[in-house]
């Protein structure tokens, strides 16, 4: 531990708040505060039960802890709790989400459903600096955690754009495939010829001129050609067909 800081039980530096009597049901979607359950989706409640800066940890099925400042509720599956003087609520939410891992596989037990042992969270022994040094930790993660939000929401914003571009390409190619026209094969052949011809096709032959450098014609194997005019025809998109 770094000089200076110390050590302390959690149970000797929260101040807990009375017991909820509020149900997850008793929930509504547009009340005036946030009400705190067993999840992380925040709900909300038009009664209050705490003010000020206050912690929220499940009870039951998961580890989970929150922290919210001013009026707020919270239901039965929900422990809540504030700092007494010296310690800074923020920091104890920090140190608590460090070790949430920690606090789930150790600290929650049941068979059907897991609860938390409130006796085992209590003698967690926290690491205390001072409050101004804890203060000016909880800026520096404020402000580490603001910049991690911005920059997910600009990605978030980038990889929309980019599904939305994806989307745009796709309608227009096959908006423009569904008005294209269907063609016979054979009047797109200004000229067929055969270079490998002999016998009495090789008169096909004297119409080929090889170059050396690209142009515009296809050379195809037999097989393939077969397998076109048995096609008798292609579908050309609209801006082929119009050019």
């Amino acid at each position: 531990m770094k000089n200076g800081w110390q050590a302390a039980r959690i149970g000797d530096v929260i101040v807990v708040n009375s017991k909820s009597k509020f149900k997850v049901r008793d929930s509504i979607s547009d009340g005036e505060y946030p009400f705190y359950t067993s999840g992380v989706s925040i709900n909300f409640l038009d009664d209050f039960l705490c003010d000020g800066k206050n912690l929220f940890i499940a009870t039951g099925g998961k580890a989970c802890v929150q922290y919210f400042e001013g009026r707020a509720a919270y239901s039965t599956d929900c422990y809540s709790f504030t700092t007494r003087a010296g310690v800074a609520p923020k920091f104890l939410f920090y140190f608590l989400e460090s070790i949430l891992g920690d606090i789930d596989e150790h600290m929650f037990e049941g068979a059907a459903r897991r609860h938390l042992q409130k006796t085992k969270f209590r003698e967690i022994i926290a690491p205390l600096p001072l409050l101004p040094e804890q203060q000016r930790i909880v800026g520096l993660l404020d402000e580490a955690f603001a910049g991690i939000a911005t920059t997910k929401a600009i990605a978030e914003k980038n990889l929309q754009n980019a599904r939305d571009l994806y989307a745009a390409v796709l309608e227009a190619f096959f908006r423009e495939l569904i008005s294209s026209k269907t063609v016979d094969l054979g009047s797109l052949i200004e000229l067929l010829t055969d270079y490998h011809a002999n016998g009495s096709y090789e008169v096909l032959k004297q119409n080929v001129e090889l170059k050396d450098t690209e142009d515009f014609a296809w050379m195809v194997r037999a097989p393939i050609l077969k397998t076109l005019f048995r096609t008798r025809c292609v579908i050309l998109p609209s801006r082929l067909i119009n050019s």
